[in-house]
């Protein structure tokens, strides 16, 4: 699922493409924002934002957007991953 989600990333629209995920939604905006070079046009640009280093990862660059993705799943806690999971499986 975030795989697919990486054009959206590449628009700063990410935020439409979870819409019917909350959780995943809320804390993948969060990770892109800090850690990539992803601007979203519905997220406020606070002062702190400012002083953030510079991006690791690429949303442009398929190999960096994988391991974006990769790391954002490995620092998932069980109780979120497994929230997250009931979320996308659920009709």
């Amino acid at each position: 699922l975030l795989m697919r989600v990486q054009s959206y990333s590449q628009t700063g629209r990410v935020a439409q493409a979870l819409r019917y995920y909350p959780s995943l939604c809320k804390t993948f905006v969060e990770w892109l924002i800090r850690y990539t070079n992803y601007t979203a046009s519905d997220v406020k640009t606070n002062a702190s934002q400012a002083f953030m280093p510079r991006a690791v990862f690429d949303i442009f660059d398929n190999e960096s957007y994988e391991k974006c993705v990769i790391e954002y799943i490995s620092g998932m806690t069980d109780q979120f991953a497994i929230r997250v999971y009931e979320e996308i499986i659920s009709f």
